[in-house]
């Protein structure tokens, strides 16, 4: 049966009972959520990436890499301070290593569709 469909063959042919990589994308979700996020939460409070980071104390650069899921692990704290930055206080953005794919990271956050 001919798939026409590449996110399909690229399942199947690389996650599909496949746990380290399944891990591997589960982690990558969460982080675009963690972006998509940031920036939703950033735009309604109308900032800028170089206003947040002025609040944050940081750079405009250290927010647009944040912004596209582009950080390292350690990040966490980077996280918090700009959670704390959008008034999303309580809000810790941790990474969600149980048996689902997806935590929120601030209120109201969802998982992504698909």
């Amino acid at each position: 049966m001919a798939t026409a469909n590449a996110a399909t063959i690229i399942e199947r042919r690389y996650f599909h009972g496949n746990p380290p990589m399944q891990a591997l994308l589960a982690e990558a979700e969460v982080h675009a959520a963690i972006a998509r996020r940031i920036r939703e939460l950033r735009n309604r409070a109308g900032l800028s990436q170089r206003a947040l980071a002025v609040q944050v104390g940081t750079t405009a650069a250290t927010i647009a890499r944040l912004e596209h899921a582009d950080y390292p692990n350690g990040a966490v704290a980077m996280l918090r301070r700009i959670a704390a930055a959008l008034g999303q206080h309580g809000a810790i953005p941790l990474p969600h290593s149980g048996n689902t794919p997806y935590s929120p990271v601030f209120p109201n956050a969802r998982p992504p569709r698909g």
